[in-house]
């Protein structure tokens, strides 16, 4: 990604425009968030950033910084299952998902750390899927397990209480059958796409 070609071609917002909305751009990856902390650089705006290798400290410190009365920082970026608990973002009206994690839990986790105690404004939430993609089928097939999990997992112990079934064995998410079924997914419409595209061209000439 050519990060100075996409400040160019950017217009550039005005100070005003910067200071009514804070930011908070979850990611799975963290290498997206070199990414965009290249770019939000470039554009000249202030930010904090919370991944893996941030010290438990500097990670209070970011919080305080970010949620300050006044503070100029435009966005926090955090990385996704480093965050973990203990995050207050309440001064964020946004959450970005830039790519979403194979475990739903976790994705929600991120949202809700814009709705703390404390927040006084309506949180919009957005999450970039790829079209046609391994990540589109992650997604939905995800969808699926939360609803299950509501209406099937669930059960009742011999108490009569609500109790809920052990996780895999592993933590995975997904099961082996599942993952191959979504790579198939993924790997066909990029093959269909090719084929379309062979097509196309082979009709200009």
């Amino acid at each position: 990604m050519n990060m100075e070609a996409q400040y160019e071609s950017d217009a550039k917002p005005d100070e005003a425009g910067r200071k009514q909305k804070e930011a908070t751009a979850d990611n799975r990856i963290v290498r997206m968030l070199d990414i965009l902390a290249q770019y939000l650089s470039l554009r000249g705006f202030q930010f904090q950033r919370l991944d893996g290798s941030t010290k438990s400290e500097l990670r209070q410190q970011a919080m305080e910084h970010f949620n300050a009365p006044g503070s100029d920082d435009f966005c926090f970026l955090l990385s996704t299952r480093a965050g973990g608990l203990g995050i207050n973002l309440a001064t964020a009206d946004t959450v970005i998902i830039f790519d979403s994690d194979w475990n739903p839990q976790n994705d929600l986790q991120a949202m809700s750390r814009a709705h703390r105690i404390g927040q006084q404004e309506v949180v919009n939430i957005y999450r970039f899927v790829t079209s046609k993609s391994v990540e589109e089928d992650i997604l939905e097939r995800a969808k699926k397990k939360m609803v299950l999990d509501h209406l099937v997992i669930q059960k009742l112990n011999a108490e009569g209480k609500l109790e809920k079934k052990e996780a895999k064995k592993g933590g995975s998410f997904f099961d082996k059958n599942e993952l191959s079924a979504i790579l198939r997914f993924g790997a066909e419409e990029l093959f269909k796409e090719e084929r379309n595209d062979e097509r196309s061209e082979g009709g200009h000439r």
